[in-house]
């Protein structure tokens, strides 16, 4: 057991394949139907504290959602709001990342702010391995969630977006994104799809050059992640957090790192946890956690 500053006390972790084979965990996983493991991580610099977490045995098409973690929304189709186009089309530019949304289904979003999108009559969505897709009157994938979205149109005396034409997908400009900014990701990536975090519940995801690198991303967290000391490129999958009882209305935040090429990464899966802070560029300031 490691002492001093760091510490590991019953670690749980869950690892699958982006592939979905199954594959051993680097650390002993209980396999009784329901299984409870605390981990927690001391620092001066970071406090890594994971709270109570329910994990189910390791069955076929089960699925487990951590104590404390929003469930991700099933597949399915995604009701827009749409309208028949009018006579006349403005021509000005329309942009902004798509993003999941309650009211319209699919939205802009740019600096922090969402505008709710009318989309033209025919336009459909659907959720797809957590990711939603725009998709035209001819059943062509148009867009996918957390794509920078182009189309002509304008904002109409509503408020809302009204994109007519060329609705089309374009890359994301370097001023919309922030550090970690989930924008970044590419939908179709397999390990964003293994992760089960859709975008819409992501908080931060940013990738390592070596999973190893995880000292540096995360200051402070040293041991009891031996399954992170190997040179393989990694990805860092970071959901929203949500309060966790007791925890003083702390959020806490599930967590999940690939490592591996995107077609076979090993995906780990750690259970709802709390940073001080996380650094997702290399020699870039640490960006506190909410």
């Amino acid at each position: 057991m490691a002492t001093g500053a760091d510490e590991i006390l019953d670690g749980w972790k869950e690892v699958t394949r982006a592939a979905k084979r199954p594959h051993m965990a680097p650390r002993p996983v209980r396999s009784a139907s329901t299984s409870i493991g605390v981990l927690t991580l001391v620092s001066v610099a970071l406090v890594l504290v994971a709270a109570v977490a329910l994990r189910q045995s390791s069955v076929p098409g089960s699925n487990s959602v951590p104590t404390g973690a929003a469930a991700t929304p099933s597949d399915g189709p995604v009701v827009l709001r749409t309208a028949q186009l009018g006579p006349v089309c403005l021509q000005a530019r329309l942009s902004g990342i798509l993003v999941a949304d309650s009211t319209y289904g699919l939205a802009f979003g740019r600096d922090g702010n969402v505008t709710g999108v009318v989309w033209p009559s025919g336009y459909t969505a659907r959720r797809s391995s957590g990711v939603v897709l725009l998709i035209d009157p001819e059943g062509n994938v148009v867009a996918r969630e957390s794509d920078f979205v182009v189309a002509g149109g304008a904002v109409g005396a509503d408020g809302l977006a009204h994109p007519c034409f060329d609705i089309h997908v374009e890359p994301t400009p370097s001023t919309l994104t922030r550090p970690g900014d989930p924008a970044r990701l590419s939908a179709g990536d397999p390990r964003v799809v293994a992760c089960g975090i859709a975008p819409s519940a992501m908080w931060m995801a940013f990738p390592m050059a070596h999973a190893s690198d995880f000292t540096v991303h995360f200051p402070g967290w040293s041991k009891g992640a031996d399954e992170l000391l190997v040179a393989d490129p990694a990805l860092v999958i970071i959901g929203s957090g949500a309060p966790f009882p007791g925890s003083g209305g702390k959020l806490f935040y599930d967590m999940c790192i690939a490592v591996g090429p995107p077609e076979d990464a090993l995906i780990h899966h750690y259970g709802p946890a709390r940073f001080d802070a996380v650094r997702p560029d290399l020699g870039a300031p640490l960006v506190p956690m909410p």
